[in-house]
């Protein structure tokens, strides 16, 4: 696996070995892009043994619009994809279909910028999977450059999500809300839940938490959460 480096503003942008600094352009160079050149089987089942790529963003987070560059190294942007579908989870176990669309070959040029992806607005999740379904040259190879996803904003700033918990399903994650809430949920065994608020929580008398499992009600400052989410090492897993 290449090194990933992530950038937080008021979007997450995930790429592969070369952080861009100044612009939305991209290199030709091949190590800041991911290529595979061999199929797996992919994390949602419904998606069988292909190219594809899983972003971690760490806590479930209010999604918007997206941003692609495709495969950008020179004489080489036949492997980028053609076609991509997104699917997106809060366990990284269930998976909901987010669409398909098409991303245009890149240029192959130093000026590259891109092009707007999937419009994902109204949607709060955790990780975000996506598998390329054919590429430009339809050959065995198929990569990406680099994926922007651009977060909603809340009474917090623009990294978080407000996400009440008031009934079931509840996945394993960190759920934040910037103002009182309660929950009537039944955490099963095995998961790893937290609950943070920056006023109240209260859990109501049908409010259930199962033997074997993590769980964690706080109170938290919007900024001391903020400090503590810039610092985590964010992960992409993607087959070779």
């Amino acid at each position: 696996m290449k090194n990933i480096f992530l950038l937080l503003l008021n979007f997450i942008t995930f790429q592969v070995s070369a952080q861009q600094c100044n612009d939305d352009t991209h290199s030709t160079n091949s190590n800041d892009s991911w290529l595979s050149c061999e199929v797996s089987t992919n994390p949602n089942p419904d998606r069988g043994n292909t190219h594809w790529v899983v972003y971690d963003l760490g806590y479930n987070y209010a999604l918007g619009t997206t941003t692609f560059w495709n495969y950008n190294v020179t004489n080489q942007t036949g492997f980028g994809f053609k076609n991509i579908a997104v699917d997106y989870s809060n366990d990284g176990t269930n998976w909901t279909a987010a669409g398909t669309f098409q991303l245009p070959q890149a240029s192959g040029n130093p000026n590259y910028q891109g092009t707007a992806g999937i419009d994902l607005t109204g949607i709060s999740a955790r990780y975000v999977l996506i598998t390329g379904l054919n590429t430009w040259d339809g050959g065995s190879c198929g990569g990406l450059s680099e994926v922007r996803f651009d977060i909603g904003s809340s009474p917090c700033g623009d990294y978080l999500v407000t996400d009440n918990i008031v009934s079931n399903p509840v996945s394993s994650g960190l759920y934040y809300s910037n103002e009182s809430y309660s929950s009537d949920a039944i955490i099963s065994n095995g998961l790893d839940v937290t609950f943070k608020s920056a006023v109240s929580i209260t859990l109501n008398a049908g409010f259930e938490v199962a033997t074997g499992t993590t769980f964690l009600a706080e109170i938290e400052n919007c900024e001391s959460l903020k400090t503590s989410k810039n610092m985590d090492n964010q992960t992409q897993e993607h087959n070779n």
